[in-house]
């Protein structure tokens, strides 16, 4: 058994609040069944999901669409290796008439995602990869996919001590998570939950994930500016670099 750190689901939570204040939810919800694909090793299924996850982040870097993800593993009580995977596949809505708008991505994906294990192994593996989610973007689903994934957490980390609460009730990690504990099974003691570099620490230091920078004020490039300070909208001023804002997480 491996349970996720204090530090783990902090992390986890801190990358989703970033996700979610740029609208990149991670609402649509991958479930691998490795033991269905014939692997039966920790390593093994780690390599699987990190090859999944690098190809469905192709498959949408390739139209043009941001990518974003937080993954995890899990051992059934039948022994199989199981990953989860809350991945942002932006979603469409629905016009005033009813009819959806915008290209529909996540059916797109949904049907990717159904033949991978026909391009991984040349044949249909059935119920090997399941895909979950609306057609629209739902910070509800995001949230409950966030929180699903962090249910193996170490019920003994404290929050907040009992003597700094009113109450002096410790607050636990447990306390702040949507779902009840559940064991994840014999997993080892190896890392088992993994963050896009996009929602990672280094982009929220930067402030914004790769997709956002556009959002970022610019300073401008010293080599480039004229003497000119009467002119401050003079063309020759122009900015080539972006002012950090770091995104602070509530967590």
């Amino acid at each position: 058994m491996r349970d996720l750190t204090k530090a783990e689901v902090l992390q986890a939570l801190a990358a989703a609040e970033f996700a979610a204040a740029f609208l990149l939810f991670l609402d649509m919800m991958i479930t691998l069944d490795f033991g269905r694909m014939g692997i039966a090793t920790y390593q093994a299924a780690r390599d699987e999901l990190q090859r999944f996850t690098k190809t469905a982040n192709a498959w949408l870097y390739g139209r043009g669409l941001p990518t974003a993800s937080i993954a995890v593993i899990e051992r059934s009580r039948t022994g199989n290796f199981h990953g989860h995977i809350a991945m942002h596949v932006p979603g469409t809505l629905r016009g005033e008439d009813g009819k959806i708008e915008g290209i529909p991505y996540r059916s797109q994906f949904k049907a990717w995602a159904r033949e991978y294990t026909d391009r991984r192994f040349g044949e249909h593996v059935p119920r090997a990869v399941n895909t979950r989610g609306s057609l629209g973007p739902s910070m509800l689903r995001h949230w409950i996919a966030v929180h699903y994934l962090l249910k193996s957490y170490d019920r003994d980390a404290v929050l907040v001590g009992a003597r700094n609460r009113a109450d002096h009730v410790p607050l636990r990690l447990g306390d702040i998570l949507a779902f009840d504990y559940v064991d994840p099974g014999d997993v080892g003691t190896e890392k088992r939950l993994f963050v896009s570099s996009n929602l990672g620490s280094g982009r929220r230091l930067i402030g914004v994930p790769p997709s956002c920078e556009h959002l970022l004020p610019p300073i401008p490039d010293i080599t480039q500016l004229t003497v000119d300070h009467a002119s401050p909208s003079s063309p020759d001023r122009k900015r080539s670099q972006v002012k950090r804002q770091p995104f602070h997480a509530a967590v």
